[in-house]
């Protein structure tokens, strides 16, 4: 079930890398946050936990 979001995540990492930006891990601490900001975003369509999550604003 969870090996959909592996491969997003290691082609993210990919495609940063290539463009020159650092690895991303997400910190296993920070894994139910991380999946909680993801359902809010794909399943309310309420993209406003993933910056904060990523620290962009």
């Amino acid at each position: 079930m969870d090996g959909n979001g592996r491969i997003g995540r290691f082609l993210m990492n990919v495609m940063l890398a290539s463009g020159g930006y650092p690895w991303t891990v997400i910190p296993v601490e920070e894994r139910t946050t991380y999946m909680e900001a993801l359902e809010r975003a794909s399943v309310h369509a309420d993209i406003e936990p993933l910056p904060g999550f990523w620290g962009i604003w």
